[in-house]
């Protein structure tokens, strides 16, 4: 029996379970790949697949781009202590506010922690902070530059951020020897009239319900404890015109902690040859989740979510947001996933091994967007062997 999957039907990570599947059920998948020169940066002339061997090389360190790694637009200016001291975080202590989030994991698959990250420290100089404002204006000047959002990540205002802040309230959550799954993401909207004709295009919402991972991998057998979260952080105001996200809360989720039914990782599938989707959930017990700036959400793997769209009408500007996986240390490595990051190693990512997560990243969610020539600089390209 042949099977052809063409364009952008699965993702990278959904290839690498697809197999996984096959042989433990006996099966010997024969995988046949374009021949590639031995160069690692000579690439194909078709655009998809050029683009694609260029993210391959990068993602496995078999090249590195000095040029794009040198740029000043990674550069974010942290602002001083002087100027920030009246507007100091008021947010309750993480040591306080964990109990509460872990209890509403396991009864809702979610929580919600707003205004948690207003500003936080900069590792570079003594007396600064980056702010979530910062960021927000940081990826606007990518936006305009052509890079797509989640190259925010060669910035050192987001390593700051996860390397401190962020890992201390997933410690509490998820160990103290919690690590960085080697997948991160980010959006930043466009408005329905600004989006229009830019179907897949990087950076825009992850608009079919869907969970991220079964949950034999995302929870424990007692159904309660999570294995992994997800985190989401709104850059700037995430309302219900901009592009708010949406969540399933557990209670309304029949198949929340049963893999072996059809429907667990169909929680919805797009109809062939119509713009509608089949569900398979009680869409009337969803919830919109609006957040502000700098808010903490966190949901189990195995919680159904999808991001909204921006409406031209949205008094917001559209929503930007940043979003990666963090697990327990003590669980086994997902087949494929790539080599965990620790919080040493995330406080001292290089420009190379940030430039190597972001061009994975791309390869990993390609299933909801188009690796088409025009969506990444062409300083891409610029790369040498390592």
């Amino acid at each position: 029996v042949g099977l052809r999957l063409a364009g952008n039907a699965l993702s990278d990570r959904e290839i690498i379970r697809f197999c996984t599947e096959l042989k433990k059920n006996g099966y010997a998948p024969n995988l046949e790949y374009e021949e590639i020169d031995d160069d690692p940066t000579e690439f194909a002339c078709n655009d998809e697949a050029r683009l694609r061997q260029c993210l391959c090389s990068l993602a496995d360190g078999e090249t590195i781009n000095p040029h794009l790694c040198n740029d000043e637009i990674w550069l974010t200016r942290a602002s001083t202590t002087a100027e920030l001291c009246a507007q100091q975080p008021t947010t309750p202590s993480a040591e306080n506010s964990a109990g509460c989030s872990l209890d509403l994991l396991q009864r809702d698959g979610y929580f919600v922690a707003p205004r948690l990250f207003p500003q936080w420290r900069d590792s570079g100089i003594g007396s600064g902070y980056h702010s979530i404002e910062e960021l927000a204006a940081t990826m606007d000047r990518l936006d305009l530059a052509g890079w797509p959002p989640v190259f925010c990540f060669m910035c050192d205002a987001v390593w700051d951020l996860i390397a401190t802040r962020l890992w201390d309230e997933m410690r509490l959550l998820l160990g103290d020897d919690c690590v960085l799954e080697p997948s991160v993401f980010a959006w930043s909207l466009k408005t329905s009239q600004q989006a229009t004709g830019s179907d897949g295009q990087i950076g825009q919402s992850f608009g079919l319900p869907h969970r991220d991972y079964p949950a034999s991998e995302a929870m424990f057998d007692d159904g309660k404890t999570p294995k992994l979260l997800n985190v989401w952080i709104p850059v700037n105001d995430a309302t219900l015109d901009n592009g708010c996200m949406y969540i399933l809360p557990r209670e309304f989720d029949d198949n929340f902690i049963h893999p072996e039914n059809y429907a667990h990782m169909r929680s919805a599938t797009t109809v062939k040859g119509a713009e509608v989707s089949k569900l398979r959930f009680a869409l009337n017990g969803s919830r919109a989740v609006p957040a502000p700036a700098g808010s903490l959400l966190s949901w189990c793997g195995n919680t159904v979510h999808w991001g909204g769209r921006c409406s031209q009408h949205s008094a917001s500007p559209p929503r930007k947001s940043i979003a990666m996986t963090f697990r327990r240390r003590d669980v086994a490595q997902l087949e494929g996933a790539g080599a965990p990051i620790t919080q040493v190693e995330a406080s001292a990512m290089s420009s190379n091994m940030r430039l190597a997560l972001v061009a994975r990243s791309l390869l990993l969610y390609n299933q909801w967007h188009l690796l088409k020539r025009d969506v990444v600089p062409s300083l891409i390209y610029n790369v040498s062997s390592t």
